[in-house]
């Protein structure tokens, strides 16, 4: 073999390696870039695993609270003359009558509770409004005063004219999924 062809054999060999080194090169690319982005995919999911463990543990006592207090569940029209019952009743155990009482039918907002709704006139002492808003709001019976409009009552300067908005959530019961 002269030097020409030694020389030839020696650049196509270098070619062919030259060759191998770039498409080595661009695969070995290629992969680290593949798993680079599995990696970070993975941190994200990490990231957002380790969020939900510490909402989770956030929640945490509500939920156990829920569990502990959540009604039974009951038809929404027996709620709504509960409600309005136990909104009458607990202005007259306090000495004092309600007026202009009126229930409304709250649309289901798509959750796991149903909000009743009745909104209630008093007039009373500041003493007895106060007693009967502290009845009225209740969250271990998942019922709250949501509006609440106060004002002296100008024929008795002794005493106050309240109305209340009263709202009562409940887990309404569907008899046609528990065969009841």
């Amino acid at each position: 073999m002269n030097k020409r062809e030694k020389n030839m054999l020696f650049a196509l060999v270098g070619m062919v390696l030259l060759f191998c080194l770039v498409i080595g090169g661009t695969r070995y690319k290629k992969q680290i870039d593949a798993l680079r982005a599995k990696r970070d995919m993975l941190e994200a999911e990490a990231r957002i695993s380790l969020a939900s463990i510490s909402l989770a543990s956030a929640l945490a006592p509500d939920s156990e609270w829920l569990d502990q207090n959540e009604p039974a569940p009951q038809e929404y029209s027996k709620a709504m003359t509960d409600l309005q019952t136990f909104v009458a009743g607990s202005s007259n155990d306090l000495g004092f009558s309600t007026f202009g009482l009126k229930l409304f039918n709250i649309e289901p907002e798509g959750g796991h509770y149903r909000r009743t709704q009745v909104v209630v006139s008093g007039k009373g002492n500041t003493e007895q409004i106060i007693q009967w808003l502290c009845k009225l709001h209740s969250p271990k019976a998942f019922r709250g005063v949501s509006s609440l409009k106060i004002s002296p009552d100008p024929e008795a300067k002794s005493l106050v004219t309240c109305q209340v908005t009263v709202d009562q959530w409940i887990v309404e019961s569907h008899p046609e999924f528990t065969g009841e």
